[in-house]
């Protein structure tokens, strides 16, 4: 059992350190561009309604419409600050890794509880890590 934890511990600190520079994961990615997605739909919905006030001559209308529309490109733009941080965290071992991390955590969380330790379960979850740990470093040298 020493042994897997030294294992770990190194995967751990090799695999932590090249992990620790990227705050946002992939998944938080998908849910800025549907946001992303969504201002842009809500900016077409006020685009026609500011060309329908517009040809009304509903100048007052036509101010808080553009108004709105600022500020939704004002968050476009916010979002689309993220657009490299999202790059990089959802290259494929970037992901990889954020999974081996998780096999890692559920190993630990285990292993932390001695008295109800499953022994197959923890050794499911070893080959689990091992076979990730190998993925990854292949698409770590594919890139």
């Amino acid at each position: 059992m020493t042994a897997r934890m030294i294992y770990i511990l190194v995967f751990v600190c090799i695999f932590g350190f090249s992990l620790s520079a990227h705050a946002l994961t992939c998944e938080e990615c998908k849910e800025l561009n549907k946001t992303k997605q969504s201002i842009l739909q809500q900016l077409l919905k006020k685009d026609e309604e500011l060309n329908a006030a517009f040809n009304k001559k509903n100048f007052s209308e036509v101010g808080e419409i553009r108004n709105k529309m600022l500020e939704l490109r004002k968050k476009m733009i916010e979002l689309r600050g993220t657009d490299e941080k999202c790059e990089e965290a959802c290259r494929p071992d970037i992901v990889k890794g954020v999974e081996c991390r998780k096999i890692i955590e559920d190993i630990l969380r285990l292993e932390a509880v001695e008295n109800t330790v499953d022994e197959a379960q923890v050794d499911a979850l070893y080959r689990q890590l091992k076979t990730c740990n190998s993925e990854w470093e292949k698409l770590k040298k594919s890139d």
